[in-house]
């Protein structure tokens, strides 16, 4: 019995302390909190100077320069907030003056591998030395041109090569002679077939016909046959030292090649050499060039022979200059000399190829051909020892992209490779150019679920992007951020080429950020939505208007609410013709109006929708049909357990919960989300159990908790102006009105139709505390409190709902058990109900 009345006290203590936050009716004050700009020490904008920094944004500053000047592996940053545009101009404005004075960035070029053409070599110089690199070798090759050829056709070089040559042709002359001789001695001579040099039998110095030598005696045509091995083998022996002759001859025109090219461009490499003989890797190239120059000399002409005259030219075509002057070129792959400090690059389309780069192909003899020149930079490299700025949303979008990022950043190294190596497809090209070192910082911009997402579900994601760059998206209202916010719009003005704001006009501006957060004390910081409303504004108030007023602002968002409200005008139509039925006068039991609201790309409005509630006999299932359609989400499927958690403690201490309720949202065909009509749902519940009828001119939202206590809700504008609006189309008779929190006061901003028809009492807004001052809104009755012995007082709302409940559980204990074992339960004395059952 103590326990019963300790916890009978509790709940007394519970409905005692609501009984002084009584019901309140609000005021045209309380229901706007419109901007005072009186006071403001500007008359327009025009006085305003400009605003350097993002309003309210000292948090994400000291964060972005943290990760700017954190030089450590893994302190990428990852910028997030409501507003991605106005996010990306604040990073670049910040990262831009940064970079201004950082002088670590270099030009990247690839170049011909001599010792392994599949593997390009990449060389680092200096700012604006990659492009000299590029001009000299491409003069290099212009004048490689003109004087090799030349020197070939000079005559030192053929008196040189004429002398050689000579060599060779004296040496075969005097050998063939003596082989001639020898064998003629003999009764042979020497003749040149096709197929080389043989021995036939002469007859007075003549070749003997195949008759003739048949016709010898056998012992003369066996001479003849054993002497013609003998000279055969002879010239064989000979021919073999020819082949060495012309070796040697080979060796010594290479080696006069190498002479006289290296006395007719040797002093051009030199001075190419002396301008980059600090950067080792590049003079290295050089030398290679240069002996492959000198190697492939021959290449650089051709002998053709016309009526036995010798004569050499250059070869002119476009697979001679890809093949031998192609490799000598510089592919300048980062080119940084036309930036000031370190680089900034923005991709707005994240690819894989856009992002790490690519290497190109031509096509060639019905295939395809690459080579080092075709190697192609992307952001990373053209970024390196800068920064990278990276729409968070479009690169998870090319999950290739993504993992190239990711991989590139722990790797520190930037490598180009073939999309097709990723996809599990054949990659003919072959080439690999060798990864260029990478000191890139990754700045990341997105949405905090993009953000939160990454951080649940990516393991890598955490290690390299170690830098939340968070933007607030409000910032408390006072005087100071008032002021601020003028100077924000003075600033957006100026750099949208605008005409100037009065000072009505940016309080005008204010006001509709205000109700933009839904909030009051809170000024909203969505660049973009600011520059809509100021673009905007400046076109309503026509060409004529030298300055922009509070009513141009007014018209222009009136013009841009009617652009998007066509779902709002046709569901208003509907509740007139009685399509969708929604009450807004009379008395109903089990049924309540409550509030939804509706998200359109860029309007959002509430729409009025009736809550019904049904009760019978059951085992205390309180029944939600939304989630059992599939149309409830989690929350909303949270808010009736709540409920169920409010009727047993409320009224189910001592007795059995014996109901089975059912609770819906008519004419509601999409899904459910959300908790802000639970206290109606509530309402409706209490209504149907303790069969009160309750007013239809009012809307009810708002959260209630298992104690009854009405929390804040979302969207509380929309939803005041929604029910006013189907009120309003109907006819207002001074009694309707809107139950909202008490603790949403402070975020009410309602347009000023609303206002004025609150202050001229023709619509009304009650806020509330606890879920008993609803039911004295709605039913006319007193809520009751409980006593120490566990009554509600007579006459009360909640009598009629404890009484109700208890002959609920008196019908179930006469269909669930023996008439002998029904304990005796606390009814209250005078309860009359159509429900009563007599044992």
């Amino acid at each position: 019995m103590l326990k019963t009345k300790i916890r009978f006290l509790y709940r007394i203590t519970i409905c005692l302390e609501n009984k002084f936050n009584m019901q309140s009716k609000l005021t045209k004050n309380q229901v706007s909190h419109a901007s005072d700009p009186k006071s403001w020490p500007f008359v327009s904008t025009s006085e305003l100077s400009v605003l350097e920094d993002n309003l309210g944004q000292e948090r994400a500053i000291e964060a972005l320069n943290f990760g700017m000047n954190m030089s450590h592996d893994g302190y990428h940053l990852f910028a997030f907030g409501s507003s991605t545009l106005s996010m990306r101009e604040f990073l670049v404005r910040k990262l831009t003056a940064h970079c201004a004075n950082l002088q670590k960035v270099k030009d990247w070029c690839y170049v011909y591998n001599f010792n392994d053409p599949d593997f390009p070599e990449a060389i680092a110089l200096p700012v604006g030395q990659g492009r000299e690199l590029r001009n000299q070798m491409e003069s290099l090759i212009k004048d490689l041109r003109q004087r090799i050829p030349a020197l070939f056709e000079s005559a030192d070089y053929r008196d040189q090569r004429q002398i050689l040559d000579s060599e060779l042709l004296d040496w075969q002359k005097k050998g063939l002679e003596v082989l001639v001789e020898e064998a003629k001695n003999h009764g042979l001579g020497l003749k040149q077939t096709a197929t080389g040099y043989v021995f036939t039998a002469l007859t007075d110095d003549k070749p003997m016909s195949e008759v003739e030598f048949d016709a010898l005696p056998e012992v003369q045509k066996s001479q003849l046959v054993e002497q013609g091995e003998l000279l055969n083998s002879r010239l064989v022996e000979f021919l073999n030292e020819g082949i060495n002759k012309e070796r040697e001859l080979k060796a010594k025109v290479q080696q006069l090649h190498k002479e006289m090219v290296t006395f007719s461009v040797g002093h051009l490499f030199n001075e190419i050499r002396n301008c980059f003989i600090a950067l080792p890797e590049v003079v290295s190239f050089l030398d290679s060039v240069e002996a492959d120059v000198i190697l492939n000399a021959d290449a650089f002409h051709q002998v053709t022979r016309i009526d036995g005259v010798r004569y050499v030219r250059l070869i002119e075509n476009n697979s001679f200059d890809s093949e031998i002057f192609g490799r000598y070129r510089i592919n300048l792959f980062v080119d940084n000399s036309r930036i000031t400090g370190a680089p900034i690059i923005e991709l707005d389309h994240p690819t894989y190829t856009n992002l790490v780069g690519q290497i190109g192909q031509v096509p060639q003899g019905g295939g395809w051909s690459t080579n080092f020149s075709l190697v192609r930079a992307g952001a990373l490299q053209k970024a390196n020892s800068g920064y990278l700025i990276l729409n968070a949303e479009k690169i998870l979008m090319n999950s290739h992209a993504w993992e190239a990022l990711k991989r590139a950043l722990r790797t520190r190294h930037a490598s180009i490779e073939p999309l097709v190596q990723n996809t599990g497809n054949t990659d003919f090209s072959g080439l690999r150019p060798n990864p260029i070192p990478l000191d890139v910082k990754v700045v990341l911009y997105g949405s905090r679920y993009t953000y939160h997402l990454l951080a649940q579900f990516d393991s890598e994601f955490s290690r390299l992007f170690k830098v939340p760059v968070e933007f607030q998206q409000k910032i408390s209202r006072d005087y100071k951020a008032e002021i601020l916010f003028a100077r924000l719009v003075a600033t957006q003005i100026r750099e949208l080429n605008l005409r100037e704001f009065s000072r009505d006009g940016v309080a005008s501006v204010l006001d509709f950020c205000l109700r933009r957060g839904g909030d009051a004390t809170k000024i909203f910081l969505e660049i973009d939505f600011l520059r809509d409303v100021l673009r905007e504004a400046d076109f309503a108030a026509g060409p004529e208007v030298p300055i922009i007023e509070r009513m141009h602002v007014t018209k222009a968002m009136l013009s841009r609410e009617r652009r998007h409200d066509l779902v709002r005008e046709r569901l208003l139509d509907d509740f007139k013709r009685k399509i969708l039925v929604v009450e807004t006068s009379g008395r109903r039991v089990g049924q309540v109006n409550g509030l939804s609201m509706v998200e359109q790309a860029n309007f959002v409005f509430a729409r009025p929708l009736r809550i019904t509630s049904a009760v019978s006999l059951g085992n205390g299932e309180i029944v939600d049909l939304e989630s059992l359609a599939d149309l409830g989400g989690p929350i909303y499927s949270k808010s009736v357990l709540v409920l169920t958690s409010f009727m047993r403690a409320r009224y189910s201490l001592d007795v059995p919960f014996s109901i089975a309720a059912s609770l819906g949202f008519d004419q509601s065909y999409t899904e459910v989300e959300g908790d802000s009509a639970s206290a109606a749902e509530l309402l409706a519940l209490l209504s149907a159990v303790g069969e009160v009828p309750l007013a239809q001119n009012w809307a009810v939202t708002g959260t209630v908790n298992a104690h009854g206590e009405i929390l804040a809700v979302g969207g509380v504008n929309e939803k005041v102006e929604g029910f006013y609006d189907l009120c309003q189309s109907r006819i207002l008779t001074g009694d309707q009105g809107v139950i909202i929190p008490r603790s949403n006061i402070e975020h009410l901003m309602l347009r000023e139709d609303v206002v004025l028809a609150i202050e001229q009492n023709q619509f009304h807004v009650v806020a509330v505390d606890h879920i008993d001052d609803c039911i004295e809104v709605l039913s006319g009755m007193s809520a009751g409190v409980i006593d120490m012995n566990g009554q509600f007082p007579q006459g009360s709302f909640n009598f009629e709902v404890f009484s109700s409940l208890v002959v609920y559980a008196q019908t179930w204990a006469v269909w669930t058990k023996p008439i002998e074992v029904i304990p005796e339960m606390n009814v209250p004395e005078n309860t009359k109900h159509k429900h009563s059952v007599s044992h």
